[in-house]
């Protein structure tokens, strides 16, 4: 296909990551060409998500580190330049990650064991891995099962700002509290049995299956190799965040499902607890005593508010904000809370930033239950590739392994187009792109440093309880007050990250030392790393700590903080990496700005039309008449939701409006393996249009006043 590919497009964007697909989705959306390229053969980039089979193969490009094969040679490049430009050779290689290795942490079975034939029900023959396999093919890691979770829902994006965005009833005022609708949910692959039930989410264990596998081994671990879904950059939502409300208005809500972050916890004098947030949580809590419930809940009714209250924090802006909570005569487990489970702040952090984060909590907390975050199911890469299938819809082509090795810049530092690493030259207007493809005089980083990550395999969560909870932890160092905290993720099954009975717990903190040595203390204060026990008991196994079955370390260079260099051409845009931040919030707001700084006039992806007002025209034929529904034109318009189900002690999210049926009322599950349906090419046979949008041409008129025009 990359020969086939035009010579001109109006945005040419280098990267799969999470902002360039934002930015692609949303050029796309408004009639601009797009072409959409990434050097590899999977979406997402560093913000992909892996199964276990295919993390040796990523290991491996990352120390190759090769960002293109060039098929270009001095002749042939000489050839494709028009007067008055020049030929800037991109990198050819990237190292942006660092010391990554895996590690199996279980033996394999003993031969007495292996001659007995395995008859658990999640046995899937099929699914046993080829040692020689290491590939990464081009399909998405995760894989949609046959249960059918809800979709994201949420108010309706048409309803007024204070409603969207204020605090929720039912937290700090007398409004009721919002009903929730316990649903029953069956996990892929599992044989008979519920995930959950709705009075509590307890895991019940299948017919004829062991209650809990008490000891692992290596072959256990491998067979299910496809359940697994391991995010290179782990991110969580805000339920009232620009990224929900941004999923919800341009209707990629429904590519993706969420579930709810069950439980925030804090790590105190050795013991896990479970952090009061709601109003209802804070009155139930037995950890507090009924004058901390009180001095907790006056605190947390002024910071949803503070910015209309400046005299409360007048004189402590710029200090530190455990100071602040102290001058409130707040307990020191109040305090340590606050800080560190719901501001997620550290001892350095500013009282005006921890205010802005409580406050941020506070009024996504309740949106869709009682919680504040939701996970997307599948793992945080699900995310770019929704905005990718936006894009494709609307036009944008897509190709993988295929990168740019030169830029073409005029006399006036303006980028005119590209030559692919195929060799073939494609003329745009704009370019965006990850840091990564550009030379490094392109942009600025304030300094350099890195991200320690950590993924964990383990046997069981680091606190048990009754259902499967998905779990956030802020782990301060002690004795090390400035150092940067560990943030802890835990993802129980229900997330469709892992196999029943296994947890994949991410560890992210900002590099101060070795891999190894960063991530120590979190691993030793959650991790048991005693020898199993097959006699083991029940009893002993729910108190102990959870042991490591197997695990990925590595560090990734932190470009969260990028900006254009004054070397980089006029109309190219850089785009920042992923940071150490919990949310996704950061990379639509710059989205955004490129967005706006280059189509000011425009909306930054506005809700698409209905799937009726949507048809296929042939550009050589008359179009289809009003009753003639192609593909897209079904009737899926539902009622708005926002019922929230129960699933083994955590909560799916119901889809907004608009969802996408089956026959029979079966959700479909739209392209979840990369490269699949909705990217187009030419050889489509037909361009998607709008009855109620402009021709392209008119729109390319209209786009010339709104859009900065190239001379």
């Amino acid at each position: 296909m990359a020969s086939d590919l035009p010579d001109e497009f109006d945005v040419i964007v280098l990267g799969t990551g999470l902002p360039e697909t934002l930015l692609a989705a949303a050029f796309s959306r408004i009639g601009l060409t797009v072409l959409h390229l990434d050097r590899n053969d999977y979406y997402s980039g560093s913000w992909a998500s892996f199964s276990l089979r295919q993390i040796p193969g990523w290991i491996e490009g990352q120390k190759k580190a090769q960002c293109y094969a060039s098929e270009v040679n001095e002749e042939k490049l000489s050839s494709l330049l028009k007067e008055g430009e020049r030929a800037l050779q991109l990198p050819e290689t990237f190292h942006t990650v660092f010391e990554a290795q895996s590690k199996y942490h279980v033996g394999e079975r003993p031969k007495e064991e292996k001659a007995i034939p395995d008859s658990s029900p999640s046995t899937d023959e099929s699914a046993k891995p080829d040692s020689t396999d290491t590939s990464l093919p081009p399909a998405t890691a995760s894989e949609s099962g046959d249960s059918k979770i809800p979709e994201l829902s949420g108010p309706s994006p048409t309803g007024d700002a204070e409603t969207s965005t204020g605090i929720v009833p039912g937290q700090f005022d007398s409004a009721p509290e919002e009903e929730e609708d316990s649903k029953t949910e069956k996990r892929e692959g599992e044989a008979t049995g519920p995930a959950g039930e709705a009075s509590g989410g307890k895991v019940e264990p299948a017919a004829g299956e062991q209650k809990q596998q008490r000891e692992w081994f290596f072959e256990d671990i491998e067979k299910e190799w496809r359940k697994f879904s391991f995010d290179l950059t782990p991110k969580l939502l805000y339920c009232a965040g620009s990224m929900v409300e941004l999923l919800i208005v341009s209707d990629v809500a429904k590519y993706c499902e969420f579930r709810t972050v069950s439980r925030v916890l804090t790590l105190r004098d050795n013991n896990l607890e479970r952090v009061p947030c709601s109003r209802a949580d804070v009155f139930s809590s037995k950890a507090l005593s009924l004058l901390e419930k009180r001095l907790l809940m006056k605190f947390l009714t002024f910071a949803a508010e503070y910015d209309k209250q400046p005299d409360e924090y007048k004189g402590f802006e710029d200090k530190p904000f455990v100071e602040f909570l102290a001058s409130k005569k707040l307990s020191p487990k109040i305090q340590y809370f606050i800080l560190h489970a719901i501001a997620m702040a550290t001892e350095s952090t500013s009282t005006k930033e921890g205010l802005e984060n409580t406050q941020k909590f506070l009024r996504s907390l309740g949106r869709y239950g009682n919680t504040a975050f939701l996970f997307p199911l599948y793992g945080s890469g699900e995310l770019p590739q929704g905005f990718c299938r936006l894009s494709a819809v609307f036009g944008g082509i897509y190709v993988l392994t295929l990168s740019v090795s030169h830029l073409l810049v005029n006399d006036e530092n303006k980028c005119t187009g590209v030559i692919t690493s195929a060799g073939q030259r494609i003329s745009c207007k704009y370019l965006i792109a990850d840091p990564s493809y550009l030379p490094k005089d392109f942009y600025k980083v304030p300094q350099e440093s890195r991200i320690s990550r950590g993924i964990f395999v383990t046997d069981s969560s680091i606190l048990s309880g009754e259902g499967e909870d998905l779990s956030l932890l802020q782990l301060p160092h002690e004795g090390q007050p400035q150092s940067p905290s560990t943030t802890v993720l835990e993802l129980p099954p229900s997330a469709m990250v892992s196999p029943r009975h296994l947890y994949v717990v991410h560890m992210t903190r900002r590099a101060v030392s070795d891999i190894s040595s960063d991530l120590e203390p979190a691993v030793s204060a959650l991790f048991d790393a005693t020898t199993p026990d097959a006699a083991e008991s029940d009893k002993v196994k729910d108190t102990r700590k959870p042991r490591v079955l197997w695990s990925l370390h590595f560090q990734h260079r932190d470009l969260s903080a990028v900006s254009r260099s004054e070397q980089l051409p006029s109309n190219v845009f850089v785009v920042t990496g992923p940071g150490v931040e919990l949310d996704t919030d950061r990379c639509v707001e710059e989205a955004k700005t490129i967005f706006k700084e280059i189509c000011p006039k425009e909306e930054f992806l506005p809700k698409p039309p209905h799937p009726d007002d949507i048809i296929y025209v042939d550009t050589e034929e008359v179009p289809a008449a009003a009753n003639d529904k192609g593909e897209w034109a079904k009737d899926a318009n539902t009622a708005e939701s926002s019922e929230i189900g129960d699933n083994a002690g955590g909560q799916t999210v119901e889809k907004l409006e608009d969802g996408v049926k089956k026959d029979g009322g079966e959700e479909e599950k739209d392209g979840r393996e990369q490269g699949g349906e909705g990217v187009k090419t030419e050889a489509d046979g037909g361009d998607l249009k709008s009855i109620e949008e402009q021709s392209k041409e008119e729109k390319k008129k209209s786009h010339g006043a709104d859009c900065q025009a190239e001379s």
